[in-house]
């Protein structure tokens, strides 16, 4: 796969698809996309970034700060966003933070104007794994599509072909 990619050739279940056009049709301004790992929510994040915004997204994942073990997204990594967002905007901007879960505690609180206060043509989308780890005030201001995982044989059948030995080796995908 691409570093962009297509939300077309993504192995999704029909029911998440659907509801991922459904989206697409009528973006909302912030949208958390929901699964459990392995899932590649992540990888649609940037699918749907891309079909909402082309080229113009901003896509934050976490990342080590100060020697810590964990990787966190902090109020350093989003700093830099009302500045972009207040700038007039003639094209559609998305804003992807990957594993939203794993922000420090005041990061979304920080965010939450821009969330409540809408600037038009610019779209959040919020993958988690643990939707539970994020604030209320959050919650009750975005779009929410529960992830499914692909039918066991849809997987089954992408292994069709591949040496016994690599299938064997990813069947636990």
């Amino acid at each position: 796969m691409a570093d962009r990619p297509d939300l077309d050739e993504l192995i999704i279940a029909p029911v998440t698809r659907r509801q991922l056009e459904a989206y697409l049709s009528s973006p909302v301004h912030a949208l958390l996309l929901v699964g459990v790992a392995g899932l590649g929510l992540g990888t649609i994040a940037r699918a749907l970034a891309d079909r909402v915004a082309g080229n113009d997204v901003v896509y934050l994942t976490p990342t080590n700060h100060n020697k810590q073990k964990t990787t966190i997204i902090n109020a350093d990594d989003i700093a830099g966003l009302p500045t972009i967002l207040r700038d007039k905007r003639d094209h559609r901007l998305a804003v992807v933070i990957d594993d939203a879960d794993q922000t420090v505690p005041g990061v979304f609180e920080r965010m939450l104007k821009l969330i409540e206060e809408p600037v038009s043509g610019v779209y959040f989308i919020f993958p988690t794994h643990r939707i539970s780890a994020l604030p209320a005030t959050i919650l009750s201001r975005t779009g929410t599509i529960r992830v499914k995982a692909p039918a066991a044989e849809v997987c089954r059948r992408l292994l069709d072909g591949v040496d016994a030995q690599l299938a064997n080796q990813i069947s636990w995908l």
